[in-house]
């Protein structure tokens, strides 16, 4: 394992980014919170 603070920062960053605006959610009637947001 070698990474550095900036590259373990950098993946933190991306997980956050999906977890919150990828992943399927079923309490979003199983969309993404994009494709939600959408059909609002």
């Amino acid at each position: 394992w070698n990474l550095t603070l900036k590259m373990l920062n950098d993946e933190i960053k991306k997980f956050i980014n999906y977890y919150n605006n990828e992943r399927i959610q079923s309490n979003l009637n199983w969309k993404t919170p994009k494709q939600f947001a959408m059909m609002s």
